[in-house]
């Protein structure tokens, strides 16, 4: 639940409410910030698990943009039901607002009910608790103008790694000159060549941009298999081992050399799983390990202030003079994007120790009957990319 209220002109935008973990408390606030500049935005989070949809806090700031133009505003949003209410300056702006915070919860798949009130005290009727996500086809675009809520909710079935995103015009729909922008993740370079044709139909021939990353069917088959919104605190953290600062975006050159660690929460406990996916189907297991067996925290890692960090991958050299049990590697071909996991389980993830090396489908066949356990509260999931290029 999260609640989100200003009293208009420069008065502060008040936030409370849940969210998954502090990196989503400031991008909420940082959006927030952005909308309503130059209000302050003054926040109160508590941290949850169980976020209804990935990317739920993001979805609660584009809504809360919508209100911008309203006067003394309140939004509630309790899983994905939303309620806002206010005061607008005129009927043709209640409709604009209306209409606006409608289709970005029609894109998002959550439920719209307002209160919207014109300064007379007249109340806008537009069918409170309406279902926004109405799946039926609707009237063909007048004067060639595109419907971004329809067009999302078309490409959807091209996706073939999680949700793709079509953006662009005012956020509400395309004008006749206008392109689109499709963002998201796909599994193969093959894909794009799809969406080419589909796209050239659905948009009327408008210019399409593409802000995709390409991933492979490996990576999209466990990042859609492990429950989302898990971090609670933990992440990874990507730098090198030939040179100083923190490797931007996970992407690494040929030749250089990738140091990872995992920090946590330093009253965090349980047993830590460090697995890297590769894009031909091959998985590392580089924590427990036979040269490394000791996973359970907090027997592991070192502490500095109220953080914990264990380090999976070390520099090369360091590496060298204990290659049992240190991982140390630098950057060859082939290139492309991977994925590296940390799962840390309130109790043992697996009976005994898993090999070094392994196919993606034999640790699948292992984690299918431990759904329970990754999806229990306790557990603290967080994968990154980590991309290599020339």
């Amino acid at each position: 639940r999260i609640e989100i209220a200003a009293a208009g002109g420069p008065a502060p935008i008040r936030v409370s409410g849940n969210v998954p973990d502090p990196q989503s408390g400031e991008s909420l606030d940082a959006a927030l910030a952005s909308a309503f500049n130059p209000s302050q935005v003054q926040s109160v989070y508590d941290y949850a698990s169980g976020a209804p949809v990935q990317g739920w806090a993001d979805g609660v700031a584009r809504l809360a943009a919508t209100a911008a133009p309203l006067h003394q505003w309140r939004m509630v949003v309790e899983d994905a039901t939303v309620h806002l209410s206010g005061e607008a300056d005129s009927r043709a702006d209640a409709d604009k607002i209306i209409l606006a915070a409608a289709r970005v919860a029609g894109e998002l798949g959550f439920t719209l009910s307002n209160d919207i009130t014109l300064p007379a005290g007249e109340t806008v009727d537009q069918g409170n608790d309406q279902q926004n996500n109405d799946t039926t086809t609707p009237p063909p675009p007048v004067n060639n103008v595109l419907d971004l809520a329809e067009l999302n909710r078309q490409i959807q079935q091209y996706a073939s790694c999680g949700q793709l995103r079509a953006s662009g015009g005012n956020g509400v729909e395309l004008g006749p000159d206008e392109g689109v922008t499709i963002s998201g993740t796909l599994a193969r370079l093959d894909d794009v060549d799809v969406l080419d044709l589909v796209l050239n139909d659905l948009t009327g021939g408008r210019e399409v941009t593409y802000n995709v990353l390409i991933l492979n069917p490996p990576v999209c088959a466990i990042t859609e298999f492990l429950p989302e919104g898990q971090e609670q605190g933990v992440a990874f953290e990507f730098s090198y081992g030939s040179k100083e600062g923190l490797a931007p975006g996970g992407l690494y050159h040929a030749g250089e050399n990738p140091v990872i660690d995992v920090t946590l929460p330093v009253d965090a406990q349980g047993f830590l799983y460090v697995s890297y996916f590769d894009s031909n189907g091959k998985v590392i297991n580089m924590l427990p390990m036979q040269a490394r067996p000791a996973n359970n925290v907090p027997s592991i890692g070192e502490v500095e202030g109220n953080h914990r960090t264990i380090r999976i991958t070390y520099p090369a050299e360091i590496a060298k003079q204990d290659s049992n049990a240190k991982i140390g590697f630098s950057v060859l071909p082939p290139y492309g994007t991977s994925l590296i996991v940390a799962i840390l389980t309130p109790t043992p993830l697996f009976d005994g120790m898993r090999a070094r090396v392994e196919s993606f489908e034999a640790l699948m066949e292992d984690l299918a009957p431990r759904r329970d356990l990754l999806a229990d509260p306790r557990t603290r999931i967080v994968s990154r990319y980590l991309v290599t290029e020339e």
